[in-house]
């Protein structure tokens, strides 16, 4: 069986949240959803998130660690299939890779 992420070197679509500023818990989780929701109304089946790692937050990670909550709780509403943090060469720990329903 073969890696099933291989195909996301290219996603049919992408977030990236460097550059938008400080950004609150509420402001990511509304991101989050919005470009799930958007994603999967426009058929796409894989997507990617970057988040960055938050190295550079004085209060250490603050995007990435609201981006898996809002997956958790989107995977439970059926609207993720999974997600998982990118290969090394894509991001690792500051971006993920998600499966939508």
């Amino acid at each position: 069986m073969g890696n099933r992420y291989e195909h996301l070197r290219h996603p049919d679509a992408e977030l990236d949240f460097h550059g938008l500023g400080p950004l609150r818990g509420a402001e990511i989780k509304r991101r989050t959803i919005d470009f799930i929701k958007a994603s999967a109304k426009a058929g796409h089946a894989r997507v990617r998130i970057i988040t960055g790692k938050g190295n550079r937050s004085a209060d250490g990670p603050v995007v990435r660690p609201q981006v898996a909550r809002t997956l958790r709780s989107l995977e439970a509403e059926g609207l993720v299939v999974d997600y998982a943090p990118e290969a090394l060469d894509r991001g690792g720990d500051g971006a993920f890779r998600i499966r939508l329903a």
